[in-house]
């Protein structure tokens, strides 16, 4: 799920603040005007709909706050203002090998610093590095981890319905049902055939949502969700 924070400011002040939560899905299609519509009082949405309407222009600025958050802002007149804050829930499950590593490299040194007396020559940031580029059976136990938990998660279901976004250079829309009865199945069915790094959230007791980063989209906004298909 995204909280979404949003603030109503005229000339500096603030109206009104807004919080609700979405699946996040819904995220890229979320706009000014349909806050105006859904979220606001009559008497706010005045002031809106007076910017809108008028000779104004309409200008977004997408500002990247943190790895958990992005913030928006709407500048419909100088002196009226929409903002709003979207912060995603932590995954429930991650896949990226640069993210692995520094965690285990930071989990080391934080080992060494508390319990010095348990290593005979404690290792230098720089020896860990090295050390896990070459460690590939740390990536294959967070991989079959990962895999372990999709797959309980499925339960009985075998066939599913995924609806994706933005896929690729092209970034396609589409939907496809597909066969699978175990997780790495399932996302060989739903990724694209390239190395990937993605993060899976739960939607509901029946329902994922998957972002994903590859090299043909670089940018976080191909997004899957899946569900179990119903005849």
């Amino acid at each position: 799920m995204i909280t979404l924070i949003m603030t109503l400011k005229v000339d500096d002040k603030v109206l009104i603040t807004e919080t609700d939560d979405f699946p996040i899905d819904v995220l890229p299609q979320i706009t000014a005007a349909f806050w105006a519509a859904a979220k606001l009082t009559e008497e706010h949405q005045a002031h809106v709909t007076d910017c809108l309407n008028g000779d104004s222009k309409l200008t977004v600025k997408v500002e990247e706050k943190d790895e958990g958050g992005s913030s928006w802002r709407f500048v419909l007149r100088p002196q009226v203002k929409i903002e709003w804050t979207a912060v995603k829930d932590d995954p429930w499950l991650f896949w990226d090998k640069y993210a692995l590593s520094e965690a285990w490299i930071r989990q080391n040194l934080e080992d060494m610093e508390a319990h010095p007396e348990f290593y005979d020559e404690p290792m230098t940031e720089e020896q860990l590095r090295a050390e896990v580029q070459e460690d590939h059976y740390l990536f294959q136990l967070a991989w079959e981890e990962l895999l372990d938990e999709l797959t309980g998660w499925m339960g009985l279901d075998e066939h599913w319905h995924c609806e994706f976004k933005n896929f690729g250079w092209r970034r396609l829309s589409g939907s496809m049902d597909f066969r699978a009865t175990d997780g790495a199945t399932l996302l060989r069915e739903v990724l694209p055939k390239t190395d990937c790094a993605f993060k899976i959230w739960k939607e509901g007791p029946r329902r994922i949502s998957i972002q994903n980063w590859h090299h043909d989209n670089a940018t976080g906004d191909e997004t899957y969700i899946v569900t179990p298909r119903r005849e």
